[in-house]
């Protein structure tokens, strides 16, 4: 008889680890502003790479839990150290800061782009458009017919 058990047994046990929860063995290595707690499994073997993985506050699985941009490139091993909080900080202002700048430029273009009124008021781009009285719909021309059969002067 086999010691490892087969297939049979591996089946139970991830069965069982289902059944208990998600990877309660690993190291927690923070937590963000929105509640949820990171952890890493490092293994002993040099060819593994570790495993990470977020628990959310939110115990409702089917949302996606929001994750700061730190967190998330540690998640994704493209940073070895986890982020501190005032890295985290940091670069949120900077976001913040970045979006208050955008604001204003949008706002400053379209100041320079509204032509401003003599009584101080501003009008649209439009105001002082006229259409061209003499235009036609489409061109006519003389040696055409306008319906089939007839020409422009009545002539057949």
């Amino acid at each position: 008889m086999s010691q490892g058990g087969g297939i049979l047994k591996k089946l139970f046990m991830n069965y069982k680890a289902v059944l208990k929860g998600a990877r309660t063995n690993g190291m927690l290595k923070g937590s963000d502003h929105f509640g949820n707690k990171y952890f890493e499994k490092v293994y002993n073997d040099e060819k593994r790479r570790p495993s990470r993985w977020i628990e959310a506050e939110d115990e409702d699985q089917s949302k996606v839990p929001d994750i700061p941009t730190e967190w998330d490139a540690w998640l994704r091993l493209k940073r070895q150290e986890p982020p501190t909080q005032q890295e985290v900080d940091r670069n949120y202002m900077l976001m913040l800061r970045t979006q208050k700048r955008a604001e204003d430029l949008k706002a400053k273009d379209l100041e320079s782009r509204l032509p401003a009124a003599d009584d101080g008021e501003q009008k649209h781009i439009t105001t002082n458009v006229e259409p061209e009285q003499d235009r036609t719909q489409f061109p006519t021309y003389d040696d055409l017919e306008v319906r089939p059969g007839t020409f422009k002067d009545g002539e057949k």
